[in-house]
């Protein structure tokens, strides 16, 4: 039946209910105001209105116009809601990303039987992996009677992950689709730290507590899936003989091509984007606590670059900084030695280096001349961030104070000046370079405080370019490769992206545990996250919960 209402039923419907329910003077005034009087219905159909014609209409309508569907947060299945509707009071249940008039989207009729597909598959590979190939690929300590925990049941422990302001606001708990998560060994509850490459956007490499790395590949499902669960190409291990020795310190060469990883028996390891082992060495008799490439990403991005020698320089937890050149072998080519734990390292070129160590020092090397200098009374304790700008004209230093500190070398790396600025009223939790790639990023350095403030600073003129308040207090940055967001992790597990250069929030994501780490893929397409004391590693694309669009 088809029902066509007009303004004059709906006036007399309205002035009905007025009427019924003892709205008197409203009813006198709105009779007036609509003229009901010379309402042709009013005169000709009055006596045949049912008491409480309006709400039962409305009650009738919306059994044909409105169904709302749950979504089972186990199995993805879609349950007809039961509730009774309201237009002031939102359900309790949620609809995934994609369902835009509460009916289910077409492929999520199917999830239930493709995660019940997916975790079989991933239980019988992992088994497989770990009878023929453990030494090969790696796959650690997963036993068939533990893949129906950590594969099989893995979709079951995942926690909803929502989307957040400005597409949707929390409370609509709008679950966010089509994400991934990387596989889980060893122990789940061990904290754990990703590494997109920095050129192939499908390569990703995870660091775990008391496990050696895993390399990983994503972004190659096309299926539409709640979650999709992705089990690692092949784990890092230091040696067929110690295959359970901890990586305690990773890092990508610019270009993508090499990845270093040291390891908590003082070996090194070099291995290519495929995780093939290249090269290794045992270093030293104490855990590798830090190891970089040498060379800026300007430099790694220029298409001659392979014909200058790359170094490698390596700190472990006895203060020795040891120097190596990447040939057939591992050419060594100086070792220096401090008094405490080496943390950071930071090249500025092929011949520059800066070391931090624990004791809050902060020394420079002159690999070729065999020169060291220090940087005095910079730090006030260990910094969890030193590093060399894009440019190589500043270094910028992070420690547990509200200030930050920046090194500019003179005419020789050497000798230069230090230079405190101050704008934060609380500690600075961390900080993050922007590339350069444009006029408008050019010596530009993003850092985030206890005061929950978010500060661009350009390191040339020393001053704040650009600002923002952030509603929690942040953890964690990571500005992409193209200048043009930066992603930041804060307490009440957010993860929110923000356009550069106007620093307008872009996206969110509301998360069940504390996001700690944050990284982008080479193509700006996807970034990956750790939260506080768990394996958990999630990738989401950027398109999934917004329409990306940099300023």
């Amino acid at each position: 039946m088809k029902v066509n209402l007009t303004s004059d039923d709906i006036n007399l419907l309205v002035y009905r209910y007025l009427i019924e329910n003892g709205y008197t003077h409203t009813a006198f005034c709105f009779n007036k105001e609509a003229e009901i009087q010379k309402n042709p219905y009013y005169n000709n159909h009055a006596d045949k209105l049912p008491p409480n014609a309006l709400v039962s209409f409305m009650q009738k309508a919306m059994i044909y116009i409105y169904i709302e569907y749950h979504t089972d947060e186990l199995t993805g299945d879609q349950i007809v809601c039961e509730e009774p509707f309201s237009f002031f009071k939102k359900h309790t249940c949620f609809r995934k990303l994609g369902q835009q008039r509460g009916v289910p989207i077409k492929e999520s009729m199917f999830l239930a039987a493709e995660r019940e597909a997916s975790s079989s598959v991933v239980g019988q590979g992992q088994q497989r992996m770990d009878v023929d190939n453990a030494k090969k690929t790696g796959v650690f300590a997963v036993k068939g009677d533990e893949v129906s925990e950590t594969g099989g049941n893995a979709l079951t422990q995942m926690h909803p992950i929502y989307v957040g302001p400005p597409q949707r606001r929390l409370a609509d708990k709008w679950q966010l689709m089509r994400y991934t998560k990387l596989l889980d060994y060893s122990s789940i509850n061990a904290p754990a730290e990703a590494f997109f490459n920095p050129v192939i956007p499908q390569c990703i490499v995870k660091r775990v507590e008391n496990a050696p790395p895993a390399m990983y590949t994503v972004g190659s499902s096309k299926k539409a899936k709640a979650c999709d669960i992705v089990p690692p190409d092949v784990t890092l291990i230091e040696s067929e003989d110690s295959p359970t020795t901890q990586g305690t310190a990773i890092k990508w060469r610019l270009d993508g091509q090499l990845l270093c990883v040291g390891y908590a028996s003082g070996t090194i390891v070099l291995w290519d984007s495929r995780g093939k082992r290249l090269l290794n060495r045992v270093i030293s008799r104490s855990t590798i606590t830090a190891v970089a490439f040498s060379g800026d990403r300007r430099f790694w991005n220029d298409p001659g670059s392979m014909d200058v020698e790359c170094k490698v320089a390596v700190g472990d937890a006895e203060g020795n900084i040891a120097i190596f050149k990447i040939e057939e072998e591992l050419t060594h080519v100086a070792t220096y030695n401090q008094r405490s734990v080496v943390s950071e390292i930071s090249w500025r070129d092929h011949t520059f280096l800066a070391v931090a160590t624990a004791d809050t020092s902060i020394l420079l090397y002159d690999t070729d001349a065999n020169e060291i200098g220090a940087i005095k009374a910079v730090a006030q304790s260990n910094p969890q961030f030193m590093e060399w700008g894009p440019s190589g004209k500043c270094l910028a230093i992070v420690d547990n104070t509200n200030v930050l500190k920046l090194y500019k070398p003179s005419n020789h790396p050497m000798q230069g000046n230090a230079v405190t600025l101050k704008a934060h009223t609380k500690p600075i939790v961390s900080a993050c370079w922007q590339y350069g790639h444009t006029v408008k990023a050019t010596n530009k350095l993003c850092t985030i405080g206890m005061d929950k403030q978010l500060f661009v600073w350009d390191v040339v003129t020393e001053t704040v370019v650009a600002s923002t308040i952030l509603d929690q207090i942040p953890t964690t940055i990571s500005v992409n490769s193209t200048d043009t967001a930066l992603a930041i992790g804060t307490y009440g597990n957010r993860i929110k992206i923000y356009n550069l250069p106007s620093l307008t929030l872009s996206c969110s994501l509301c998360d069940q545990e504390l996001p700690t780490s944050i990284t982008w893929a080479a193509n700006d397409k996807h970034i990956a996250y750790n939260v506080y004391g768990r394996q958990r590693t999630l990738v989401f694309p950027i398109g999934t919960s917004s329409a990306f669009v940099p300023d």
